[in-house]
């Protein structure tokens, strides 16, 4: 069942992540991904780095402490989950990349 989740969660950051209509698709920089601020960078900016993030890296398995070096400090935190916000609409976060830890490790992400 948990293989079959972390399934549904790769399909859908895919599909989600898919650059449509005019948006390009970045390659992810880590440290404009971690100069990111809310929400007064460039709105999409960490959003059209998700595609290259996940064809440069492989989460499912790194640490905490990796994903932390990679990505920076999340902007939300809480038992064992991790929050990246990924775009702003108006002042509402409008994505966000969730990672899941189990024993320390990622188990598991998605794009919500």
């Amino acid at each position: 069942m948990k293989r079959l989740l972390l399934y549904l969660y790769v399909i859908t950051a895919c599909i989600c992540c898919t650059p449509r209509g005019g948006i390009s698709d970045e390659l992810f920089d880590p440290e404009e991904w971690k100069a990111w601020e809310e929400p007064t960078h460039t709105a999409n900016s960490r959003r059209h780095m998700v595609p290259g993030l996940f064809a440069a890296y492989e989460l499912t398995g790194m640490s905490r402490k990796e994903v932390v070096k990679l990505l920076g400090e999340p902007n939300f935190k809480v038992h064992g989950v991790h929050r990246y916000y990924l775009s702003y609409r108006g002042e509402e976060v409008s994505g966000s990349l969730v990672i899941r830890y189990e024993d320390g490790r990622v188990s598991g992400f998605a794009i919500w």
